[in-house]
């Protein structure tokens, strides 16, 4: 018999034990309120469900996140984040959007935003601003900037030829701020 519970699962009777740690009692009865382990500590007769699951730290400086461009404008590009990791952990993403402003793009001059992020693309940054109202993205490093990108003509994934990426489909030859993980993620 496994002691494993899900939220709601019925735990004992309240004549029994006590309702204890992640547990609640609804009509004489104790039921888990959380994904984990029964254990009744029969000294004290008080039923406990041990949680199973995982606390994530949240978002926070120097995370490195993966997200989608949503939407280009003339100083910044609309990222719409995914996952996000600090020192190989994953950890929650409590804005779903954020900020890559022009001048954390890249250690160049650039001319238009679309020669370096097109929407669609799949990008790999890292987070340099947290505020109440937004998050701040770079892609200055070599590690950083796109992972996954298509063709602007027929949406066929491009392939990396150098400094360029072109299209094996309709050989169309583009430029963009590739990441050194570029098709690894």
């Amino acid at each position: 018999m496994s002691n494993k519970v899900l939220p709601g699962y019925f735990i004992s009777n309240c004549e029994e034990f006590l309702p204890g740690r992640n547990t609640f009692e609804y009509n004489d009865k104790i039921y888990s309120d959380s994904i984990g382990i029964k254990e009744e500590d029969m000294s004290n007769r008080v039923a406990n469900v041990r949680k199973l699951t995982r606390e994530l730290e949240p978002l926070d400086l120097d995370c490195v996140v993966l997200g989608i461009i949503e939407k280009n404008k003339d100083f910044f590009s609309l990222v719409r984040l995914f996952k996000a990791y600090k020192d190989s952990k994953e950890v929650v993403i409590t804005n779903s959007y954020a900020f890559l402003p022009i001048h954390n793009m890249a250690n160049f001059y650039i001319k238009d935003i679309r020669d370096l992020f097109r929407i669609g693309d799949l990008v790999k940054a890292r987070v340099v601003e947290i505020t109440n109202f937004s998050v701040t993205l770079t892609t200055k490093d070599v590690s950083l900037g796109v992972v996954k990108a298509f063709c602007t003509n027929c949406r066929h994934t491009l392939s990396r030829e150098g400094v360029y990426l072109r299209c094996k489909n309709c050989n169309s030859l583009e430029r963009r701020k590739i990441s050194s993980d570029y098709l690894k993620i």
